[in-house]
């Protein structure tokens, strides 16, 4: 079986339209939770409005890979990373919504991992429920959080780009003219 630069490890909506925009550029795992489901898949699929025929494996039998993005509900989230631990991968990146993080780190004990935050379902992020209230808090107790005040800039401007993105993207679906994002 070859290895993988990269797996996703959750082909539902989200994993499904990472995995077809990421296969346009280099070879993309998608491993399904069963052997029948990876089956129905191999069938293909539409994604973004376009037949999409990915590469998928069963969690029995994971190909190896050197980068693994984890997109299950958190519920999920130990299974998926002990499926990951068995691929050797190089590191771990999660997308998935709740607070995850350390339940990727004993299952994947010296293996990179992070959690990471994605709109692409078109939802914003929790910036000010999450950085927003610790600024106000630093700030109502006099302490400097530069560090956090330019994360909390970035990710305003990302939310911002992105609700524009998908703004123009549905513009062009209108005119009959969108093939997906090309980034």
């Amino acid at each position: 079986m070859p290895r993988y630069p990269i797996a996703i490890i959750g082909p539902g909506a989200l994993g499904l339209v990472f995995g077809r925009r990421l296969s346009r550029h280099m070879r993309v795992a998608l491993i399904a939770r069963s052997e029948g489901r990876a089956r129905e898949l191999r069938a293909g699929v539409t994604v973004d409005d376009a037949a999409f025929v990915p590469e998928v494996h069963a969690a029995g039998n994971p190909p190896a890979a050197d980068w693994i993005l984890v997109l299950v509900k958190a519920a999920d989230t130990r299974a998926a990373a002990e499926i990951a631990a068995r691929m050797s991968p190089r590191g771990v990146l999660s997308l998935q919504n709740g607070w995850v993080e350390e339940l990727l780190r004993e299952p994947l004990a010296g293996v990179l991992a992070a959690q990471g935050v994605t709109t692409e379902a078109g939802r914003e992020t929790e910036v000010e429920f999450l950085t927003g209230a610790l600024l106000k808090m630093a700030s109502a107790h006099g302490v400097a959080a530069p560090t956090h005040q330019a994360l909390y800039r970035f990710l305003l401007a990302l939310e911002s780009r992105s609700s524009q993105d998908r703004l123009a993207d549905a513009g062009r679906r209108r005119e009959g003219s969108w093939e997906g994002s090309q980034r």
